[in-house]
């Protein structure tokens, strides 16, 4: 006398189909036996509560995969976080393998911690889905920059008017009567001042000639305004054409003089 037993579903894909089977048991005999009773297609089949680190593929508990992630019991599979990576097959938390490294950024669902360059003109600390332009007055003129100091300031004399910029001469050199120290952001970042002259990519200010004044700010060539009143001297970073009189005891020959000569006796 022979004993039937439930229906085993054994996991051997003929194709695209599954096969099932029925197991008999005689307990006479005390043997048993698989006998093939239908094929259900893939497509047919489903499966649910899958374990952390796999999902639902529509047919069976799949892995995840790398740039994934799936928490336990949820059948469906998710991108890893942006700022983050998934370098494993198996993740089950949106951090997954952990934060990307600094210098780089990546996206959701990237696969290493060093998924892309910042480039150049942008820094990246860790954990960031994108770049970050340098700011304003720096420049980044590497591809992997970790901070908002960049590879460093613009050069003295020159100006970053915008982000993202890649050489130390950033924008362009400052305009002429005007000064620009490491780090500007303006071509007209500091006015030159009254006495002093700036020619074109100043990084700081140096006196009018000795003869010659400057009553305006933004002077750039040593002349400044001009030559000093005839009966008065002016040294070097004079403001005024009468800066200093020459005295009653001296005599002014010319003009643009630095200072007085004695009149002759008689």
């Amino acid at each position: 006398r022979s004993y039937y037993y439930y229906d085993w579903i054994v996991n051997e894909p003929q194709g695209s189909q599954l096969s099932v089977y029925t197991y008999t048991y005689d307990l006479v005999s005390n043997q048993g036996a698989y006998d093939l009773e239908y094929l259900v297609p893939l497509d047919s089949w489903s499966v649910s509560g899958c374990p952390a680190g796999y999902y639902n593929s529509g047919t069976s508990c799949s892995v995840v995969g790398a740039g994934y992630y799936s928490a336990a019991s949820d059948d469906n599979r998710y991108l890893c976080a942006a700022g983050y990576y998934g370098s494993g097959t198996t993740n089950s938390v949106n951090t997954c393998n952990g934060a990307c490294t600094a210098g780089y950024y990546c996206p959701a669902g990237s696969v290493s911690a060093t998924q892309n360059n910042c480039g150049n003109g942008n820094y990246c600390v860790a954990g960031v889905g994108s770049a970050t332009a340098c700011p304003a007055g720096t420049y980044g003129s590497t591809a992997n920059l970790t901070t908002s100091a960049c590879t460093g300031q613009c050069s003295a004399g020159y100006y970053g008017s915008s982000t993202g910029l890649t050489a130390a001469t950033c924008t362009a050199q400052c305009t002429a009567g005007y000064y620009c120290t490491a780090g500007s952001t303006s071509a007209t970042q500091n006015a030159c001042g009254t006495g002093k002259y700036c020619p074109t990519g100043s990084s700081g200010t140096t006196n009018c000639a000795a003869g010659y004044y400057g009553s305006s700010t933004t002077n750039s060539v040593n002349t400044c305004n001009g030559g000093c009143s005839a009966g008065y001297y002016c040294i070097a970073g004079s403001t005024s054409a009468t800066q200093s009189a020459c005295g009653a005891d001296n005599l002014y020959r010319g003009s643009t003089a630095s200072s007085c000569s004695t009149c002759a006796s008689g």
